[in-house]
């Protein structure tokens, strides 16, 4: 059609009455031009589903390509398959970090089942811009190896039957679709959260937020909160979360270290001010006590003294709730090392368990090998001694035919 539609996602996407899927929403659309590339100063997407290169051109006349879509198709195909979009995080700024480091961030749990032929299209859509899937076009797509079956092909989809096909009333049912008349203007106010829209000017304050409820020490606090995570299910997806997991506590830690040594340092400046002006007290006391009458200055460096103590007492505050709050991360990083070192000894533990039953395996084998063709052997020694037997009781019956022969001759003889 010549244009790329920049804000692929589950909702942007219908089902018809017919069963078939039909893309809608075409308001951040752009046109290609003639070279292959659109070209807009103004990023715009939705957090879960913006590429990486949406994100690094902001700012600027960005340059984009058909691949940009793409983008998002990988992510709406991981979300189908796993539950929920692969670089999810807790806030925007997170998101759009997972995002910019998709190579080391992009994991596929354990514990579902994915055929390798959908990890390796969701891998080459989830890549970097130049060597993703669908820059060259879309009949690169159509020929991957994930969309080959015996049921349909890309020539007569829009004819096959798709597995559900939507039960409708007529052209006007909407009840396939949520029912929010029901809320009140109260609900929603409580349930009002801050838009994930992309507006692109979020990128330069990635880590800072102006909320209280979302700033450091909350957001840590909130995190030592959700607890360790269950031991059960030992996989290298857990092991993952939790190395990532402890990362994010290790940069966290390094911030409100830094965060400490600032504030350690301004107090240190406001004691230092503090003395100053306790000298100049001194100087002022020793001086009225001498009759020269500056009770006025006095009286204002003691109110700057008592604002310059309440100072005092709230940062020494500020910096005992950052003392707990690192005392608090080193121990939850410390518990996240143990745990997963753990992990991986119950891991190393569990291979060194496969390969020693394989080896009983494979010795039970041998020994069910020779077992077989002993008993083959001893079946054709059997064989034999039943031919030998037969031969024997044989031949005892003609030596007794021959002997009873021998007899009824000499007895015709006597007779005669």
């Amino acid at each position: 059609m010549g244009y790329i539609h920049r804000d692929v996602k589950p909702d942007n996407i219908l089902i018809s009455s017919t069963g078939h899927i039909k893309l809608a929403d075409f308001g951040s659309c752009v046109k290609i031009g003639d070279d292959g590339f659109a070209r807009c100063s103004s990023a715009v997407g939705t957090p879960d589903y913006i590429s990486p290169e949406m994100l690094e051109q902001q700012g600027t006349e960005g340059i984009y390509g058909k691949e940009l879509d793409w983008w998002s198709v990988g992510i709406l195909l991981y979300e189908l398959l796993i539950g929920e979009p692969p670089f999810y995080a807790d806030s925007i700024p997170h998101t759009y970090a997972r995002i910019m480091n998709h190579s080391t961030n992009l994991f596929f749990p354990e514990d579902i089942l994915i055929s390798d032929v959908a990890k390796d299209l969701i891998q080459i859509f989830l890549s970097d811009a130049k060597v993703r899937l669908g820059r060259n076009g879309i009949q690169e797509v159509k020929n991957h190896r994930f969309f080959k079956n015996e049921k349909w092909t890309f020539d007569n989809i829009q004819h096959s039957i798709p597995p559900y096909v939507p039960t409708l009333n007529g052209d006007d049912d909407t009840s396939h679709f949520e029912d929010f008349n029901d809320q009140t203007e109260a609900d929603v106010t409580n349930g009002f959260s801050s838009p994930k829209a992309f507006t692109g000017n979020q990128l330069p304050f990635i880590g800072f937020t102006y909320s209280n409820e979302l700033g450091p020490i909350a957001t840590l606090k909130s995190t030592v909160l959700n607890g360790t995570p269950s031991t059960s299910n030992v996989s290298s997806f857990e092991i993952n979360s939790l190395v990532i997991e402890k990362q994010q506590l290790e940069d966290r830690l390094q911030d409100i270290q830094n965060e400490l040594s600032t504030v350690q340092n301004q107090l240190q400046k406001e004691r230092e001010q503090m003395e100053l002006k306790m000298q100049e007290i001194r100087r002022l006391e020793d001086d009225n006590a001498k009759g020269y009458g500056q009770e006025s200055e006095l009286k204002l460096a003691n109110e700057r003294i008592s604002e310059m103590q309440a100072a005092e007492e709230r940062a020494s505050k500020q910096i005992r709730e950052l003392l707990n709050v690192v005392e608090t991360i080193k121990s939850r990083n410390s518990d996240l090392e143990a745990q997963t070192e753990r992990y991986r000894k119950e891991k190393t533990a569990t291979v060194v368990a496969n390969q020693k039953l394989k080896s009983e395996i494979s010795n039970l084998k041998a020994v069910n090998e020779k077992c077989f063709y002993r008993i083959k052997g001893l079946n054709d020694q059997i064989e034999s001694l039943s031919r030998e037997l037969n031969e024997e009781a044989t031949f005892k019956l003609e030596i007794g035919k021959l002997e009873d022969d021998e007899k009824h001759c000499l007895t015709v003889t006597t007779a005669d």
